[in-house]
């Protein structure tokens, strides 16, 4: 992606957030905009970007408890908080598709047991 179509985005999402703040401010009672939470964990993530993100698979971000799928030859990045992941994770290794006898356990990174 070119610098300046990368500072257009980035204007146009704090732009967006700023408009949901501002409704969901004059509307409290109404409902909410569902993609805002996604809107300033990606506004973080670039915030506090590395200029090198190379990684190819789901790793550990510098944000805290947020886990991402870091491509390096594409401008498509996935942010996981680590709640969530764990959760899908869970679902996904509980499917019945799986054979009976297979049996995963998922843990956060330095959780034991």
């Amino acid at each position: 992606m070119k610098p300046s179509r990368i500072m257009k985005t980035q204007n146009a999402s704090s732009q967006r957030r700023f408009l949901m703040r501002a409704v969901q401010a004059l509307f409290p009672g109404e409902e909410q905009f569902p993609t805002l939470a996604a809107e300033d964990l990606a506004a973080l993530y670039l915030e506090a970007r590395p200029t090198d993100v190379s990684a190819s698979r789901l790793v550990p971000t510098f944000l805290y408890q947020v886990f991402g799928n870091l491509p390096q030859l594409t401008a498509v990045i996935t942010l996981h908080r680590t709640d969530g992941l764990i959760k899908r994770m869970r679902a996904a290794a509980s499917s019945p598709i799986l054979p009976a006898d297979v049996r995963l356990n998922l843990f956060r990174p330095g959780q034991e047991k």
